[in-house]
């Protein structure tokens, strides 16, 4: 469970550090979920989120960390195909198309995530409107 807390970290860590982003802790009922939004037109880029396993499809009920991202269409069906192994998923609780979910337990390297998240970024740039 330590690796999914210093991989969420260092997730934070890299959005301040590339973007100049710090999360905001929107939801009372869920105070360690955040969003990282775009400074120019505050839209959403990511989500960090702890939920149940079992709510992912995954065995389990103790909870995990997993990072929602947005994501072109095309490139969110290649990158569930490999499934629940592969530590990439549909979105959870959003648009399934346009969004992807990674777990943070360590299946998903760092290095294969940061990619994902400037790709999110961009999408959500200004002018975008998907």
């Amino acid at each position: 469970m330590a690796t999914s807390v210093s991989l969420r970290d260092e997730i934070l860590e890299y959005a301040f550090r590339q973007y100049g982003v710090r999360p905001e802790y929107l939801w009372r009922t869920s105070p360690g979920d955040a969003v990282l939004r775009r400074p120019d037109n505050r839209k959403w880029f990511a989500v960090l989120l702890r939920v149940p396993k079992n709510r992912l499809g995954l065995s389990g009920e103790e909870e995990t960390d997993i990072l929602d991202v947005k994501c072109d269409p095309a490139l969110a069906g290649a990158l569930c195909a490999a499934g629940k192994a592969g530590g990439i998923l549909p979105g959870y609780h959003m648009n399934k198309n346009h969004w992807i979910t990674i777990l943070l337990d360590g299946t998903v390297k760092k290095e294969r995530i940061f990619p994902l998240l400037e790709m999110s970024r961009e999408l959500a740039g200004s002018g975008s409107g998907k």
